[in-house]
């Protein structure tokens, strides 16, 4: 990671966050790289925003340099496993921090599997699960684009 950051924190989302969260889940590339790639209104984000923000099988976490967001990265559990969906802000990005938030915050979990569905020409994301021993164990076409599928047991 790029020595440029000096007290990185992670901490659990809160809502004040949501418009934080917003503003991140309608950056360009992040749509783009998202499953569905539509803008998000606003009152269909705070709707999933309160749906989530104290769910017990939701855990949403911001990582923060000196006070300042940097990215956020969710756990949805289903079943026996939890999906991993994270960004970083478009200010931050090529500085190591998806792979750093990813690590960092596996540590909340135990005894359980982490999944992943990665746009196939999405290189960074791809690039991150790769380096941190994700398996990739599937792909296939959704929404009309392909997509790969990374899981590790932890």
């Amino acid at each position: 990671m790029k020595e440029k950051y000096s007290q990185l924190t992670i901490r659990p989302a809160n809502r004040q966050d949501a418009l934080l969260l917003f503003n991140w889940a309608n950056d360009k590339t992040v749509r783009k790289n998202a499953i569905h790639s539509e803008e998000i209104k606003w009152e269909n984000h705070i709707e999933w925003f309160n749906n989530r923000i104290e769910n017990p099988s939701v855990q949403i976490f911001i990582l923060e340099d000196k006070g300042n967001p940097l990215g956020q990265i969710r756990y949805e559990k289903k079943a026996d496993y939890w999906i991993i969906d994270y960004s970083i802000d478009i200010k931050h990005r090529g500085n190591g921090l998806g792979q750093y938030i990813i690590k960092e915050t596996m540590a909340y979990f135990t005894n359980t599997c982490l999944c992943a569905k990665v746009k196939i020409d999405n290189i960074a994301s791809y690039s991150v699960f790769v380096k941190l021993a994700f398996k990739k164990v599937n792909e296939y076409e959704l929404n009309g684009s392909l997509f790969l599928d990374f899981k590790k047991k932890l």
